[in-house]
């Protein structure tokens, strides 16, 4: 696989990804192929970390209604307030 596919199953899109392979720093490649390999693989998937969130949350049953809306709260606060 190449490292733009490595980091597009991350969830970076295509144009983030060729942003990193271009990226130039005194007209040398800013980050080589190497790097571009680690930084997809440390990455944390957002659309996992998502799904396991709400997971966690939905098992959270029996809840009051004051708890209820801490939780929705609490998981806007973790996707940045989307």
């Amino acid at each position: 696989m190449t490292e733009k596919e490595c980091l597009m199953l991350q969830g970076f899109t295509a144009e983030e990804a060729d942003r990193l392979r271009n990226a130039e720093k005194n007209g040398k490649r800013q980050f080589p192929k190497t790097a571009l390999y680690k930084f997809a693989g440390n990455a944390v998937c957002v659309a996992c970390f998502e799904r396991i969130t709400e997971q966690i949350l939905d098992d959270m049953d029996g809840l009051n209604k004051q708890a209820r809306e801490i939780k929705r709260n609490t998981l806007d606060a973790w996707m940045g307030g989307e």
